[in-house]
């Protein structure tokens, strides 16, 4: 309680175990964390594609409070629409600056230009804050550098979730 008001039951959305073992536990952790502290909230375990069809829910503003979701890049480039709508933009995040960058970084075939535009986009998102990153899990990438060579191979998670980058590897 709240002085005299009473905080109402939170439901916490996320995906099961079975999809991603390491965020239904983390759901778990923070549905026994806000109990701890005194807000009723509740975790809801469900597959990832009733839980994609409930974010773009036209009516997921009023039926939803909270939810843990994997990273997504197009989820913050207003061109990917809002929750509601069919688009990915559910923290329905907008910034005309970051726009600008995002879509430099689609067309730049620059390295280290790149690399400068994904730290300007990266400021943006730290400021702006629309959504924050709960963990990320560890992942150890092996292969014999001497024989296979990347373009890049420090990422987020990993080589293996290089989604949308470059993925060509030389081969010697």
């Amino acid at each position: 309680m709240l002085g005299d008001t009473l905080v109402p039951a939170l439901q916490l959305l996320g995906t099961g175990a079975g999809y991603a073992p390491m965020r239904s536990t983390f759901v778990v952790w923070v549905e026994r964390w806000f109990n701890d502290i005194g807000i009723p909230e509740k975790a809801d375990l469900i597959g990832f594609n009733n839980m994609v069809g409930q974010l773009i829910s036209p009516t997921s503003d009023a039926d939803l409070d909270m939810w843990i979701l994997g990273w997504m890049d197009s989820f913050f480039h207003t061109r990917f629409g809002e929750a509601g709508s069919g688009g990915l933009n559910f923290v329905r995040y907008s910034n005309p600056e970051f726009d600008v960058l995002a879509t430099q970084l689609q067309e730049e075939t620059d390295l280290v230009k790149a690399q400068l535009l994904v730290r300007d986009m990266q400021s943006f998102l730290a400021e702006d804050l629309p959504h924050i990153t709960l963990f990320s899990t560890t992942i150890s990438d092996v292969f014999r550098s001497s024989r296979v060579k990347f373009p890049y191979a420090n990422i987020l998670d990993g080589i293996q979730v290089s989604s949308g980058l470059q993925c060509r590897a030389l081969i010697q």
